[in-house]
């Protein structure tokens, strides 16, 4: 089988996450975002007066711990 020389690659996929279907088919009227305190704040208003919030924030996690001798 051979490839078109001007054939694009596919685009990456996005990781799967929550399905909301209860948002299918509305308008979107105004986007906000906001970011405090090391979170995003994202509100996604629809014209039928419903909103959809997020709030994203990030944390540090020790991977590995280890104990030693040897230090002088």
């Amino acid at each position: 089988m051979r490839r078109k020389k001007n054939a694009r690659p596919a685009p990456p996929r996005i990781m799967p996450g929550k399905d909301y279907r209860c948002v299918y088919g509305k308008v979107v009227d105004q986007v906000e975002h906001k970011f405090e305190e090391s979170e995003l704040y994202l509100d996604v208003r629809f014209t039928d007066k419903t909103a959809l919030y997020w709030r994203i924030g990030t944390s540090l996690a020790i991977a590995e711990a280890d104990l030693g001798a040897g230090f002088v």
